[in-house]
């Protein structure tokens, strides 16, 4: 977010931010009714819908639901704002009521101005389905300088995980979380090694214990294949990224970033 807000200040310096306290929309009708924000000419740009609907309590996220459609549509229709929104996933992730998403996602997509999409495929689909609706592909932005200057092959690092100067090694670097389909990953570099014995696979990052003992049993003993249960800190992030060769990722059929 900080890079996005970064580089809209540097596309356009009239532009002027402002953080909903808490991602409430209330918040933002409080603003508006005290003239903190001036009707006209405002947009309220949705990242992720489950911020207005979501808890793991069902009457929570019907009541959310509403209260929120309700605000949305009266900051549309009496304070004239525009509703953007930027769909980063088809479902969401790890949120257990995929009902009530369901209608959370029409709901927003039912007042927004204008949808973004980061993964161009999918545009002509969203086209076609709602006809009419303002449709924008918009690549992902890049991370490079965020986490400090590229650093040389860390061998020290690839020593501490077994790695040889020869090996391939793949990385699947942040959260370590079922959306990612961690299995499906360590099941395709498993059969890949019994010809390829010098590809190897990292998944570094913060995960549960139960879900990440899961994946290690689904190891076998591989000594190949290496889980690091533990966060990432930013500054060593260069470093992990000099010791792989390549990033992989699978997010199934509910992901929807070009990165």
């Amino acid at each position: 977010m900080e890079l996005l807000i970064a580089a809209l200040r540097k596309a356009d310096p009239r532009i002027r931010i402002v953080s909903a306290k808490n991602d409430s929309l209330f918040d933002v009708f409080r603003r508006v009714r005290r003239r903190e924000i001036r009707s006209g000419k405002n947009i309220i740009h949705v990242q992720w819908s489950t911020v207005l609907y979501g808890s793991r309590f069902v009457l929570k996220s019907v009541f959310l639901l509403c209260r929120n459609t309700l605000l949305l549509a009266v900051l549309k229709f009496f304070y004239d704002m525009k509703i953007v929104w930027t769909v980063h996933n088809a479902s969401a992730h790890d949120y257990p009521h995929p009902l009530i998403d369901s209608n959370g996602s029409g709901m927003i997509r039912m007042v927004s101005a204008a949808i973004v999409l980061h993964q161009e495929t999918t545009r002509s689909a969203y086209a076609s389905r709602y006809p009419g609706k303002k449709i924008y592909y918009v690549p992902h932005g890049n991370y490079v300088g965020a986490y400090g200057l590229p650093v040389p092959r860390d061998r020290a690092l690839r020593t501490s995980f077994g790695f040889g100067d020869d090996d391939i090694v793949l990385g699947s670097l942040g959260v370590i979380t079922p959306y990612k389909c961690n299995e499906r990953i360590i099941d395709v570099v498993r059969g890949v090694r019994a010809h390829m014995p010098h590809l190897k696979l990292l998944i570094a990052g913060k995960g549960t214990s139960e879900y990440v003992d899961t994946l290690i049993q689904r190891l076998k003993g591989d000594p190949g294949i290496i889980i690091q249960n533990r966060f990432i800190p930013e500054t060593e992030l260069s470093h992990y990224l000099s010791a792989t060769a390549y990033s992989v990722f699978d997010y199934g059929q509910s992901g929807l970033p070009s990165g």
